[in-house]
């Protein structure tokens, strides 16, 4: 008897100090900031945006007759829809630097390196690519970024020649270097959807940031997991206390 009660007090004993021990390492797991749900979400929205501006700049290109050739005079309507056109180039690219996306994003990456940190790696990741992954997002955030203050250059400089056009700014030789400097690289930009050329498509910077956000997120969720699989007691314990 008195054998049988020291192995069940010893067992007690064991079941107490597991479960002290998991209750602990529950409190000190890393807990992501991001949700799967949140970041498909944000996802979601960019393409979605993205959509519904593109399909107004294609609308704005149709209705003002542009691309402009040069076949034909240059009217205030081809200019009022070149300054349509900038004005929605700036904003679809303004939607992957609102503050909602800039946030998930900004926790996205901070998750990755909470967990490599916590993991000592990216765990069943590749090391390389998830390093090519993560310089890729910064790339393609520079391009878009860089595409964006052309076409606000573009914007600014239309506005001055409509200004002009309507008597709102005094016509000088300042005006008309503007405007043609504004109107040539306007003619050069694929993002505004005036150039004939085949092999550079409108809203490839776009594209690019889109499967660079696509490619992290990935990351993002495979090292989630690969984080509460080497923790499944941990991970447990904090499911039923629900943290």
């Amino acid at each position: 008897m008195r054998a049988a009660r020291k192995i069940k007090i010893a067992s007690l004993l064991l079941i107490a100090l597991g479960a002290v021990y998991t209750a602990s390492a529950s409190l000190t797991m890393y807990i992501p900031l991001v949700s799967s749900d949140a970041g498909r979400e944000s996802l979601k929205q960019m393409k979605d945006n993205t959509n519904v501006v593109a399909e107004r700049m294609w609308k704005t290109r149709s209705a003002h007759g542009l691309p402009f050739t040069g076949e034909q005079p240059l009217t205030l309507g081809h200019v009022t829809g070149i300054n349509q056109l900038a004005a929605d180039a700036v904003q679809s690219r303004n939607l992957f630097f609102e503050h909602e996306h800039v946030y998930v994003w900004t926790h996205i990456l901070n998750d990755i390196e909470a967990i490599h940190r916590k993991m000592n790696g990216f765990g069943s990741s590749d090391g390389r690519d998830a390093e090519q992954r993560i310089q890729e997002l910064n790339d393609a955030l520079t391009e878009v970024a860089d595409n964006r203050a052309r076409a606000m250059k573009t914007l600014e400089g239309t506005k001055l020649i409509v200004d002009s056009q309507i008597g709102m700014t005094k016509k000088n030789l300042y005006t008309d270097v503007q405007m043609v400097k504004t109107l040539l690289d306007a003619g050069t930009n694929d993002q505004l959807l005036l150039t004939q050329k085949a092999h550079a498509p409108p809203f490839a910077d776009i594209a690019r940031l889109q499967n660079a956000y696509w490619a992290v997120f990935e990351l993002h969720q495979n090292m989630v997991r690969d984080y509460e699989q080497a923790n499944r007691l941990p991970s447990a314990a904090r499911i039923l206390v629900g943290r």
